[in-house]
């Protein structure tokens, strides 16, 4: 297994641990010493009822039963994450460098979002994969954090069951089809502050302007950093922070 593989494997685990320790599902899987791998199957059946769990657990139906039992030795009596600790495992997911994402480092992220001055009262969109450890972080300093990310993630839909009361994922290309928009969709939703960390020099192939209903973009370029930071002025009242 990979370093991401393994924090993928570690995530879902993780999330059907907070759905049965928040009542969602009825299970004493994690208590059990006697847990087997067909107990796990019907955890597995309880949980279908989210849209991203069939797909997910795929591979983790794949996983050799000795792996699965050193995991849930480890998630016996593991408390639920902090935010902290979601940040912690994302960097190491971000160290296969296959992925080609290099986050931040956390230290980086908690003075941006101190130097923003982000608050409770306030609500912050991040886009592009690698503002998702920042959106871990605003989840205890934001009222309303939402991430949108071409990319289908596990650890950001396992962020988005633990938090749901905060976080709203949506995995979509920004420029060329936002997610968060009016019931009516013809207005972009607004936020307080906006996060991009966008890969550097990254020329985007596709026309984004072509078809674009909410008047985002003015200037003519293929490169994907420009085009971000027209899209997120468009949907941020307060304060854009990006990369460039």
């Amino acid at each position: 297994y990979s370093v991401r593989e393994a924090v993928e494997i570690v995530a879902l685990f993780l999330m059907l641990k907070h759905l049965v320790d928040s009542g969602a599902i009825n299970s004493n899987f994690f208590t059990r010493d006697d847990a087997q791998f067909a107990d796990l199957i019907e955890l597995i059946e309880q949980a279908k009822a989210l849209p991203f769990i069939k797909e997910s657990f795929k591979e983790l139906m794949l996983t050799p039963d000795v792996v699965l039992r050193e995991i849930l030795a480890i998630m016996r009596g593991l408390p639920d994450l902090s935010a902290e600790d979601i940040v912690n495992l994302l960097i190491l997911d971000a160290s296969n460098s296959r992925m080609g994402i290099a986050y931040f480092p956390i230290t980086l992220m908690q003075f941006l979002v101190k130097l923003v001055g982000v608050r409770q009262t306030d609500s912050v969109y991040c886009a592009s994969p690698m503002t998702l450890p920042m959106a871990a972080l605003l989840l205890e300093n934001a009222g309303k954090v939402a991430y949108e990310n071409v990319v289908n993630e596990k650890i950001a839909s396992l962020l988005a069951v633990m938090f749901a009361d905060k976080l709203t994922v949506a995995f979509s290309e920004p420029l060329m089809n936002p997610k968060f928009v009016s019931d009516a969709g013809d207005k972009l939703q607004r936020f307080d502050y906006g996060f991009s960390f966008s890969p550097f020099s990254y020329k985007f192939q596709q026309d984004y302007q072509k078809n674009d209903k909410f008047s985002r973009f003015e200037l003519v370029t293929r490169n994907y950093e420009v085009a971000i930071i027209e899209h997120l002025i468009a949907q941020i009242d307060k304060l854009v922070c990006v990369t460039v």
